[in-house]
This record gives structure tokens, sequence and C-alpha cells, in this order.
């Protein structure tokens, strides 16, 4: 029953970190994601603009 309940333990204790590193990984990745998507879309409309 132990080793049943320390695999149950070991299992959660995985997932909590696998939890935890995703929001540290999106943290930091996120940011430069909106800050490109903002780059492309001013050079987008600068394009758009010099076109007409």
């Amino acid at each position: 029953m132990y080793v049943l309940d320390m695999a149950v333990g070991y299992g959660d204790g995985i997932n909590e970190i696998a939890f935890l590193l995703s929001l540290v990984v999106i943290g930091l990745f996120y940011p430069a994601y909106q800050k490109c998507m903002h780059a492309i879309r001013k050079e987008e409309m600068l394009d758009q603009f010099l076109k007409d």
C-alpha cells in the first residue's frame, strides 16, 4: 500500500512540476511573440500604405 501511495505522489509531483515549467515557458515566450506580431502588423500596414 505504501508503494502505491508513493507512486501516486510521485506522479502528482511530476504533474505539478510540468505545470509550473509550462507557466515559466509561457511567461518567457509570450512577450516575444507579442512583440513579433506587433512588428509584423506594423510592416504589413506600412506596405499596404505604400502600395496605395
